[in-house]
């Protein structure tokens, strides 16, 4: 079955919101494959409007976003799409904590530690 042009520019402004989350976020194709175990090959075509996302994968790269799936197919601002909330200081910690070896992620432990020795660096109690 031959796609309609809406269908075909509905398309491309999934993917084009897909590609914006994606590297606002930080995250390579890779890094979105493991976390919504879609495929880096289907992300690319879903970026570039060449194929028409799966829901299930729709709802598994919004879940990787932290956004809702109403949100990833309208863009609805009124819905929390800001991909920069969506990655927190924890998320974009754990993206590169999960990169070291065992020995960099003992290094990196050490210095959390280190920072939490030092009394400009703690947050203050009311």
């Amino acid at each position: 079955m031959k796609k309609t042009e809406e269908q075909k520019k509905r398309d491309v402004e999934i993917g084009q919101r897909i590609a914006a989350y994606r590297k606002v976020a930080g995250l390579s194709r890779r890094e979105l494959f493991e976390l919504s175990k879609v495929s880096e090959s289907a992300i690319k075509q879903y970026e570039s409007g060449l194929r028409h996302p799966r829901a299930e994968h729709l709802q598994r790269i919004a879940s990787a976003f932290h956004i809702s799936l109403e949100g990833l197919l309208t863009g609805d601002e009124s819905i929390p799409l800001n991909p920069a909330r969506a990655t927190s200081r924890a998320d974009r910690l754990n993206k590169h904590f999960r990169k070291l070896n065992d020995d960099g992620q003992d290094k990196a432990i050490e210095r959390v530690e280190e920072l939490t020795m030092i009394e400009k660096y703690l947050r203050k109690e009311d």
